[in-house]
């Protein structure tokens, strides 16, 4: 028998002792062991999850934040800006402010007589009251014309806006007297064809040219200003150099006609006339 502590404990005990403890020793390295691969198989599924949810994000488009954005691409649902230039507006068949009259269309009645007329707060070189007047709109227009030219130090003078077809009648025939039918034709319309009988022209000057309507006015810094700035408040230069055969009328560089900044912009940015715009809209 083997004594321990003054205990008699058989070698038999003494085994199943020694084999318990082996037991429980395995148990808990294998404890141990097993929580390390839940541990490792955990990290892996971890990464392999993160990885298909950065894949998927990947493929719908997202970003991640360690890679470098791919360049973007225009989606079925995105559309091609159109070039300024290439954008025509709308036009509306009843718009007021295109209204054409030449001598070939839009002859107007003796009784017409636009409606709003207003006197515009700028400066004038006439003192015919009648002739002061525009329809409201390009009257409002006018003075902002004239603010933004006086801002830039330019100073520009009011000469004839609004015609009734008797003032114009009696101008045309002091202009037939004066230098006969032909030339005047060039220069003044008829009785009826006149831009001046709707209220939406105004011819305008400057002192460096005292204040007369002659074509040397757009050489000077003024007129150079209006060709220029005009179209940004809605105006055009109506009878343009180069397109006589066309407008019918000489050049004049002092004849503002308001249509409306869209319109004017479009009209001045690719040099056409008023009967070119509106036949170009309507083809």
């Amino acid at each position: 028998m083997i004594l321990i502590e003054g205990r008699g404990i058989t070698l038999k005990k003494v085994i199943i002792g020694l084999v318990l403890v082996l037991v429980a020793s395995s148990l808990f390295f294998a404890r141990e062991a097993f929580s390390d691969i839940l541990q490792e198989s955990y990290t892996s599924i971890k990464e392999v999850v993160v990885g298909k949810i950065a894949l998927s994000k990947e493929s719908n488009g997202e970003a991640l934040p360690e890679k470098v954005d791919a360049p973007e691409t225009q989606t079925a649902g995105e559309q091609t800006e159109v070039a300024p230039e290439d954008k025509k507006p709308v036009i509306d068949p009843n718009d007021p402010f295109l209204l054409l009259v030449n001598k070939e269309v839009g002859v107007l009645d003796e009784s017409y007589v636009p409606q709003n007329l207003s006197v515009p707060n700028v400066a004038f070189s006439t003192s015919v009251a009648e002739r002061k007047q525009m329809v409201k709109e390009a009257a409002d227009a006018l003075e902002q014309l004239f603010a933004g030219a006086s801002n830039d130090g330019i100073t520009l003078h009011a000469q004839s806006g609004y015609r009734s077809y008797g003032t114009q009648n009696m101008l045309y025939d002091s202009y037939v007297r004066a230098n006969g039918e032909e030339e005047a034709n060039t220069f003044s319309a008829k009785p009826g064809q006149s831009e001046h009988q709707t209220g939406l022209a105004m011819d305008v000057t400057s002192d460096s040219v005292d204040n007369q309507l002659v074509q040397e006015f757009g050489e000077t810094v003024e007129g150079k200003w209006v060709a220029e700035h005009a179209a940004e408040f809605g105006f055009i230069i109506r009878f343009q150099e180069g397109k006589e055969n066309i407008t019918g009328y000489m050049y004049e560089p002092w004849h503002l006609r308001y249509v409306g900044v869209e319109h004017a912009k479009y009209i001045t940015e690719q040099g056409l006339t008023l009967e070119e715009y509106l036949g170009v809209i309507e083809k």
